[in-house]
């Protein structure tokens, strides 16, 4: 007979046999089911009625699919992978990685009776962001005519049942409430309840001890009683799973070959996109149409689960391969068979498409390989087959919208992880259960793990989009710290009345942390530590060197599609360091200005460009040439630009500084007295321009025109070692204005200076006064389009998220004030890395 774990008093037996009962779990309800059948056996019967046995969610849910056969024009329920697709097309821009929270924060409305529409959302930026996100999903459900599970619970028909019976709840959202109050007869039928021993506290010294007694103490009750009924409480189950099972399978199994033999059932499940089978199928899909870390390309090519790409002998890999390759890369430097056969059928072309057909193209690359759950064993065989279940299911919510294959695979992993994987396995008399996994349940011996007063109350579970007064006012429970307490004395109290033997642990250290048991059972007494048996050699805890595996993160989130704004400082930042570029413009980490009470580098540079701009405007509207200018005019300049940004320096100081500006004045003025057929067209003028993904508001300081031709200018206030020409695009500035425009022919920085102004730069024709580079290979057109070549470069390393600390010289890093972040100063100050980088002494001047 199998071992039950709910005790069926004569009340709850009678309502399994004359009404519909609902439970709260699936675990409840499995466990009612089969207690009411072993009490018919019991009595001897040969033959009964199947009780009718549901959980609220599944009978609601079944009420309105009956509904929806009789009447077609009612919406149709989303299935969980439509309703995250859903979530994912109306998200806010950058807020794919909150689609999780969002789907919680839109159920607990719903189950709340929330209003979408309630002012109280407008308290906090979360809930207006979540307001607006509700606002769009409710116009694609109404545009689709379509609804969510959790949406059931208000629309759902009544029940045909006479009477219903609600076993083990405990407080009920709203809209449940609301839907069983308009029922003809309900009952509330409580949890079963035991006789018990007086509860037992414990302590160990660390979490590993803990959990080896545990099992221990499990394989021993079940030695001397083989009826009874054991549940272990782990709170963190989910996070600790691989943890629990070690140590139970030492126990349990100790050769490892019978696979505990059925004795244990663990609850909770860890997110489908953790499991080893998928991590590396989607390693191999970075493989083969991405790039993956040559540190991750072992586990790849030895794993059983791709038994078409294994290699014999992963060390002929060598240890001289890039930081990061594709497959056709991996072919060209080790011998891999499979390889031919992967990359002939591969489909034509790897650019944007839609993400229905990438996922096709992700699941014929997989198949190739042999990714089949053969040889994966009983879990991870269950592990591939939900896996197609739920690639299966994803497929026609992925659309034609055109996507990168990053940007879908991205995709596809977010979802796995809010797949809860939890395998199937046989009725076990030894249950591990999560903490909220208990409810209903009865059980002859229980242990609680881990209570300790750091971990026990818990944090509140407040979802950040709904915002505090408006989870108070509609009492939604665990939302406050007093909530928690509460919740977990109710929980502790149900955990006594539900087992014969009771016993709470709790571990006294946590790396360098002392621990002390939580408040709620401190006035339990506690028992005498459990002496563990002596190590045990088991596979699970053999010791010996470790496989160590080396990760290179190298990007940070996708940027999400769609046009983004900011200026030339994103693209020249993601040149110097990639690490720095998504930093300052993704993490916002950009350096905080420094208080000054004198004016800095910056200030003089703006205070410059500000009088050179009212010098050549004033100068331009009389019809003045530079060479009409004298004294006059770069006095009036001065005092205007000091008026406008050194009002509040004495006066002292602006009579010094209004004689050095008239100095740098009259100095440049001279360099453009020597300029012929030039006409100044413009100043400080706004342009935006598209660059791949991103969309740059730009401002050029000045726009001369040269005959036909327009040439940009850019105020420099010091001296300027332009890298106009490399190989890495480092300053973008004068390229990205070069692109916005074809008539631009020619871009210079101006060196601003009291000695030996200058104009430096790359043109298409000769330009009095300028000191002119040679374009790449001759010609500004050759020029401009390599330009154009590399400045689509930096903008799809950001668009990919490429954030790896690679600086582009040590100078750069010498001035950066992320060192303490990225740590490469470190090296950067280790002997023999002290010399200096080529072109650094451009970064010296002032770019304003």
């Amino acid at each position: 007979m199998p071992h039950t774990f709910l005790h069926l008093y004569p009340a709850l037996e009678a309502a399994c046999a004359e009404s519909l009962v609902l439970t709260s779990t699936e675990r409840a309800r499995r466990n009612l089911i089969l207690a009411y059948n072993a009490a018919q056996q019991q009595q001897g019967r040969r033959a009964w009625p199947t009780p009718q046995v549901r959980t609220l969610d599944g009978y609601l849910a079944s009420l309105y699919a009956r509904a929806r056969e009789a009447k077609p024009s009612l919406p149709g329920v989303l299935s969980p992978e439509g309703e995250y697709q859903l979530f994912r097309e109306t998200a806010p821009a950058g807020a794919e990685g909150l689609i999780v929270l969002a789907r919680d924060a839109w159920n607990l409305a719903h189950q709340w009776a929330i209003p979408l529409t309630s002012g109280e959302f407008g308290a906090s930026e979360n809930g207006r962001v979540f307001q607006s996100w509700a606002e769009r999903l409710e116009r694609r459900l109404a545009m689709s005519g379509a609804v969510t599970k959790a949406q059931l619970a208000a629309i759902a028909p009544d029940a045909p049942e006479a009477a219903i019976s609600c076993y083990a709840f405990e407080r009920l959202p709203r809209a449940y409430s609301n839907w069983l109050e308009g029922q003809a007869e309900v009952r509330a039928l409580p949890p079963a309840t035991v006789s018990n021993d007086e509860a037992q506290r414990v302590s160990f010294s660390t979490r590993s001890e803990e959990l080896a007694a545990v099992a221990q103490w499990a394989r021993l009750t079940l030695e001397q009683n083989p009826e009874a009924s054991i549940g272990v409480v782990v709170p963190d189950l989910a996070e600790r799973q691989q943890a629990v099972l070690r140590h139970f399978t030492a126990e349990l199994d100790p050769g490892l070959d019978q696979g505990t033999r059925g004795l244990i059932d663990i609850g909770s499940g860890t997110p489908l996109a953790a499991q080893p089978i998928w991590r590396v199928a989607r390693d191999l899909l970075a493989l083969v149409w991405l790039r993956l870390p040559a540190e991750r390309l072992r586990s790849v090519l030895d794993s059983p689960y791709l038994p078409a790409l294994r290699l014999p002998m992963t060390q002929s890999l060598g240890r001289d391969l890039p930081p990061e390759l594709n497959l056709r890369t991996l072919a060209r430097l080790v011998t891999l068979p499979a390889a031919d056969t992967l990359l002939a059928g591969l489909p034509e072309g790897s650019g944007p498409t839609g993400g229905e057909r990438w996922l096709a193209r992700f699941r014929e690359t997989l198949a190739l390989a042999g990714w089949k759950g053969g040889g994966a064993g009983t879990v991870q065989y269950q592990a591939w087959q939900e896996l197609e279940r739920s690639l299966d299911a994803l497929t026609p919510w992925l659309g034609e919208r055109n996507e990168s294959a990053r940007s879908v695979l991205d995709g596809i992993d977010r979802y796995l992880a809010t797949v809860t994987f939890a395998p199937e396995r046989p009725a076990a008399p030894i249950q591990i259960l999560g903490y909220l996994e208990t409810t209903g349940l009865t059980f002859s011996h229980l242990w609680v793990t881990s209570l300790d007063d750091g971990r026990w109350p818990g944090l509140p579970s407040a979802n950040p989009f709904l915002p505090s007064a408006l989870r108070r006012r509609h009492n939604i429970p665990r939302s406050t710290p007093e909530q928690e307490t509460d919740f977990a004395r109710e929980r502790l109290a149900g955990w006594r009345d539900s087992a014969r033997f009771f016993r709470v642990s709790y571990a006294r250290h946590a790396e360098e942390a002392e621990l002390r048991p939580s408040p709620l059972i401190r006035q339990l007494p506690e028992e005498v530590p459990i002496d563990l048996h002596p190590e045990r050699p088991h596979p699970a805890f053999l010791a010996g060197q470790p496989s160590l595996e080396r990760l290179r993160d190298t990007h940070g989130e996708r940027l999400p599609e769609g046009m983004h704004r900011g200026g030339t400082g994103r693209l020249r930042d993601q040149a110097g360091c990639p690490f720095k570029g998504y930093a300052v413009h993704r993490l916002a980490l950009a350096e905080a200005r420094k208080p000054h009470g004198l004016p800095d580098a910056l200030d003089r540079g703006v205070l410059i460009h500000e009088a050179l701009q009212r010098l050549y405007e004033q100068a331009r509207s009389e019809g003045q040439d530079p060479a009409a200018l004298g004294e006059r005019q770069f006095g009036n300049a001065a005092d205007q630009a000091l008026s406008r940004h050194y009002a509040r320096f004495p006066a002292a100081f602006r009579d010094r500084e209004r004689r050095r500006l008239i100095t740098i004045l009259e100095a440049w003025n001279h360099l453009e007295e020597s300029r012929d057929g030039v006409e100044m067209t413009g100043f400080e003028l706004a342009v935006e321009g598209e660059f791949g993904t991103l969309g740059l508001r730009l401002k050029i300081d000045r726009l001369d025109r040269i005959g036909d031709a327009l040439i940009v200018i850019d105020y420099k206030t010091g001296r300027v070692a332009h890298r106009l020409t490399r190989e890495r695009l480092l300053d973008p500035q004068l390229p990205l204005y070069a692109l916005t425009n074809p008539e631009i022919q020619g871009v210079l920085y101006a060196e601003v200076r009291e000695d030996r102004p200058k104009l430096r730069g790359i043109a298409a024709l000769n330009i009095d006064g300028a000191s002119l580079d040679e374009p790449v290979a001759g010609s500004w057109s050759a020029q401009r389009n390599r330009w154009q070549e590399q400045v689509d470069e930096l903008t799809n390393e950001i668009a990919e998220g490429l954030a790896i600390v690679d600086p582009a010289d040590v100078g750069l890093c010498q001035r950066c004030h992320l060192q303490a972040f990225c740590r490469i100063g470190l090296e950067a100050q280790a002997p023999g890395s002290s010399e200096e980088s080529e072109g650094s002494e451009g970064l010296e001047g002032s770019e304003t």
